[in-house]
């Protein structure tokens, strides 16, 4: 059961990033050259597990796929943010201006997606954040170009504080008792 679990949402995760790519196929696949995706993660600094894992599974992807996406080839470029946003503008900025990629994926922190996020936007970059949950991505700073198939920040505030009125006793007085001895349902 795992290992369908996995495999279907391995499925769904390609599908995901391949969506804007099939919508926008005429502009994509017009020239013959590899499609260029870079990875910026962290692979140094506070999240590097993070960012290895990230690495390590869009190459096995890619590795499975012959390195290729629609029949085209992929060119895969890796930048390390270092887990720093003035870094990981300067990686976009170069990522964009001298390596020329089609397609900008990873980024873990909150930090650095609000920092490139304007200059993708403006370079009318096609970005899928893996994981940082910061509201303004999905409100204020929203942009067509930009993908997050993950969680906002306040989602997970929004649940926790609703179960938690619903579930614990307002006051207070009672919180810890309820809590410790109250039968846990998973």
């Amino acid at each position: 059961m795992t290992t369908s679990f996995f495999a279907s949402r391995r499925r769904l995760l390609a599908a995901t990033a391949a969506l804007p790519l099939v919508m926008n196929a005429p502009l994509v696949l017009a020239n013959g050259r590899p499609l260029k995706i870079a990875l910026l993660t962290s692979l140094s600094g506070p999240f590097t597990s993070l960012g290895e894992s990230m690495r390590a599974g869009l190459q096995l992807f890619l590795e499975q796929n012959n390195y290729e996406m629609g029949g085209r080839k992929v060119e895969l470029l890796i930048e390390d943010d270092h887990g720093k946003p003035d870094e990981a503008l300067r990686k976009v900025h170069k990522l964009i201006s001298r390596d020329r990629i089609d397609v900008l994926c990873g980024v873990i922190s909150a930090n650095i997606a609000l920092a490139i996020r304007d200059v993708v936007a403006d370079a009318q970059l096609l970005t899928f954040i893996s994981n940082a949950a910061a509201n303004d991505l999905a409100r204020d700073a929203a942009s067509p170009y930009i993908f997050r198939p993950t969680k906002t920040s306040w989602m997970l505030g929004h649940t926790g504080a609703l179960w938690t009125y619903e579930n614990i006793d307002t006051s207070g007085a009672h919180i810890s008792v309820r809590l410790c001895c109250r039968p846990r349902i998973y």
